[in-house]
Protein backbone atom coordinates (compact mmCIF):
# COMPACT_ATOMS: atom_id res chain seq x y z
CA UNK A 1 0.00 0.00 0.00
CA UNK A 2 1.67 3.48 -1.10
CA UNK A 3 1.24 6.57 1.17
CA UNK A 4 -1.83 7.89 -0.79
CA UNK A 5 -4.16 4.70 -0.11
CA UNK A 6 -2.60 4.40 3.42
CA UNK A 7 -4.03 8.22 4.00
CA UNK A 8 -7.62 7.82 2.35
CA UNK A 9 -8.09 4.90 3.96
CA UNK A 10 -7.43 6.77 7.61
CA UNK A 11 -9.92 9.31 5.89
CA UNK A 12 -12.30 7.03 5.56
CA UNK A 13 -12.51 4.76 8.79
CA UNK A 14 -12.50 8.07 10.69
CA UNK A 15 -14.99 9.40 8.65
CA UNK A 16 -17.19 6.28 9.48
CA UNK A 17 -15.93 6.64 13.80
CA UNK A 18 -18.38 9.65 13.42
CA UNK A 19 -21.43 9.87 15.89
CA UNK A 20 -24.41 9.48 13.74
CA UNK A 21 -26.76 10.81 15.98
CA UNK A 22 -26.92 12.18 19.26
CA UNK A 23 -23.82 11.16 21.68
CA UNK A 24 -26.37 11.89 25.45
CA UNK A 25 -28.66 9.40 24.77
CA UNK A 26 -29.55 7.22 28.08
CA UNK A 27 -27.74 4.56 26.51
CA UNK A 28 -24.50 5.56 26.50
CA UNK A 29 -24.82 7.79 29.44
CA UNK A 30 -25.47 4.60 31.59
CA UNK A 31 -23.32 2.65 29.74
CA UNK A 32 -20.55 5.58 30.33
CA UNK A 33 -21.47 5.61 34.10
CA UNK A 34 -20.85 1.57 34.16
CA UNK A 35 -17.42 2.04 32.46
CA UNK A 36 -16.17 4.30 35.13
CA UNK A 37 -17.62 2.68 37.87
CA UNK A 38 -16.10 -0.57 36.36
CA UNK A 39 -12.90 1.27 36.25
CA UNK A 40 -12.56 2.54 39.85
CA UNK A 41 -13.60 -1.36 41.01
CA UNK A 42 -10.65 -2.33 38.96
CA UNK A 43 -8.59 0.75 40.63
CA UNK A 44 -9.65 -0.72 44.22
CA UNK A 45 -9.17 -4.45 43.41
CA UNK A 46 -5.46 -4.06 42.47
CA UNK A 47 -4.92 -1.32 45.14
CA UNK A 48 -6.42 -2.83 47.92
CA UNK A 49 -7.14 -6.67 47.05
CA UNK A 50 -9.21 -8.78 45.70
CA UNK A 51 -11.48 -9.48 48.79
CA UNK A 52 -12.41 -5.66 48.48
CA UNK A 53 -14.41 -6.05 45.59
CA UNK A 54 -15.87 -9.56 45.16
CA UNK A 55 -17.25 -10.21 49.09
CA UNK A 56 -14.33 -13.07 49.75
CA UNK A 57 -13.87 -14.31 52.60
CA UNK A 58 -12.90 -17.54 54.43
CA UNK A 59 -16.30 -18.80 54.33
CA UNK A 60 -16.74 -17.92 50.99
CA UNK A 61 -13.41 -17.53 49.39
CA UNK A 62 -14.77 -17.77 45.60
CA UNK A 63 -16.69 -14.88 46.72
CA UNK A 64 -19.83 -13.48 44.22
CA UNK A 65 -18.17 -12.47 41.06
CA UNK A 66 -16.86 -16.00 40.34
CA UNK A 67 -20.46 -17.02 40.74
CA UNK A 68 -21.38 -14.13 37.81
CA UNK A 69 -18.60 -15.41 35.64
CA UNK A 70 -20.07 -19.03 35.89
CA UNK A 71 -23.42 -18.25 35.06
CA UNK A 72 -22.98 -15.89 32.25
CA UNK A 73 -19.76 -16.79 30.61
CA UNK A 74 -20.31 -20.23 30.54
CA UNK A 75 -23.74 -20.79 29.91
CA UNK A 76 -22.88 -18.29 25.98
CA UNK A 77 -20.77 -20.98 25.88
CA UNK A 78 -21.98 -23.89 26.36
CA UNK A 79 -24.90 -23.20 24.41
CA UNK A 80 -22.77 -22.98 21.23
CA UNK A 81 -21.28 -25.94 21.91
CA UNK A 82 -24.08 -27.98 21.90
CA UNK A 83 -25.22 -25.98 18.65
CA UNK A 84 -22.05 -27.03 16.69
CA UNK A 85 -22.43 -30.82 17.88
CA UNK A 86 -25.98 -30.77 17.12
CA UNK A 87 -25.26 -29.78 13.42
CA UNK A 88 -21.49 -31.51 12.99
CA UNK A 89 -22.09 -34.34 14.76
CA UNK A 90 -25.85 -35.15 14.67
CA UNK A 91 -26.00 -33.79 11.57
CA UNK A 92 -29.52 -31.91 12.56
CA UNK A 93 -29.10 -29.42 9.22
CA UNK A 94 -31.91 -27.35 10.24
CA UNK A 95 -29.70 -25.14 12.81
CA UNK A 96 -26.68 -24.55 10.43
CA UNK A 97 -27.82 -21.03 10.30
CA UNK A 98 -27.27 -20.13 13.78
CA UNK A 99 -23.76 -22.24 13.68
CA UNK A 100 -21.71 -18.65 12.93
CA UNK A 101 -23.80 -16.96 15.62
CA UNK A 102 -23.55 -19.10 18.41
CA UNK A 103 -19.69 -19.12 17.35
CA UNK A 104 -19.39 -16.46 17.75
CA UNK A 105 -20.73 -15.56 20.95
CA UNK A 106 -19.11 -18.78 22.72
CA UNK A 107 -15.98 -16.74 21.22
CA UNK A 108 -16.93 -13.67 23.12
CA UNK A 109 -17.72 -15.28 26.10
CA UNK A 110 -14.60 -17.22 26.13
CA UNK A 111 -12.70 -13.63 25.83
CA UNK A 112 -14.33 -11.46 28.19
CA UNK A 113 -14.40 -14.73 30.70
CA UNK A 114 -10.63 -14.97 30.62
CA UNK A 115 -10.57 -11.42 31.21
CA UNK A 116 -12.96 -11.99 34.15
CA UNK A 117 -10.65 -14.91 35.45
CA UNK A 118 -7.48 -12.89 35.01
CA UNK A 119 -8.85 -10.27 37.23
CA UNK A 120 -10.04 -13.22 39.81
CA UNK A 121 -6.75 -14.63 40.09
CA UNK A 122 -4.76 -13.29 43.14
CA UNK A 123 -1.75 -12.63 40.80
CA UNK A 124 -2.85 -12.60 37.61
CA UNK A 125 0.85 -12.61 36.57
CA UNK A 126 1.29 -16.19 37.28
CA UNK A 127 -2.00 -17.10 35.17
CA UNK A 128 0.36 -19.48 33.01
CA UNK A 129 1.17 -22.26 36.34
CA UNK A 130 -1.73 -23.53 35.68
CA UNK A 131 -1.55 -24.21 31.98
CA UNK A 132 2.07 -25.84 32.60
CA UNK A 133 1.59 -27.15 35.73
CA UNK A 134 4.09 -25.51 37.80
CA UNK A 135 3.77 -25.71 41.51
CA UNK A 136 0.82 -27.94 41.80
CA UNK A 137 1.42 -30.71 39.34
CA UNK A 138 -0.26 -32.01 36.40
CA UNK A 139 -2.42 -34.09 38.70
CA UNK A 140 -4.43 -30.70 39.81
CA UNK A 141 -8.15 -30.27 38.24
CA UNK A 142 -7.21 -26.64 37.70
CA UNK A 143 -4.60 -27.82 35.10
CA UNK A 144 -7.37 -29.79 33.44
CA UNK A 145 -9.79 -26.60 33.36
CA UNK A 146 -6.87 -24.97 32.01
CA UNK A 147 -5.96 -26.70 29.20
CA UNK A 148 -9.82 -27.58 28.67
CA UNK A 149 -10.14 -23.56 28.09
CA UNK A 150 -7.51 -22.68 25.95
CA UNK A 151 -8.30 -25.93 23.65
CA UNK A 152 -12.33 -24.93 23.39
CA UNK A 153 -10.53 -21.16 22.93
CA UNK A 154 -8.32 -22.56 20.12
CA UNK A 155 -11.17 -24.38 18.67
CA UNK A 156 -13.80 -21.52 18.69
CA UNK A 157 -11.25 -19.27 16.83
CA UNK A 158 -10.29 -22.09 14.32
CA UNK A 159 -14.15 -22.55 13.91
CA UNK A 160 -14.31 -18.86 13.63
CA UNK A 161 -11.42 -17.83 11.13
CA UNK A 162 -13.12 -18.36 7.95
CA UNK A 163 -15.90 -16.11 8.59
CA UNK A 164 -13.04 -13.66 9.79
CA UNK A 165 -10.91 -13.56 6.45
Amino acid sequence: MNREQNTSYIKFILSELKPKGKILTPFNVIAGMTIIAAAVILVIRFANGLGSVVHADQDRPWGLWINFNVITGVAFAGGAYVVTFMVYILGLEKYRPLVKATVLYALLAYIFYAGALLLDLGRPWKVINPIIGNSFGISSVLFLVAWHFILYMGSLFIEFFPTVT
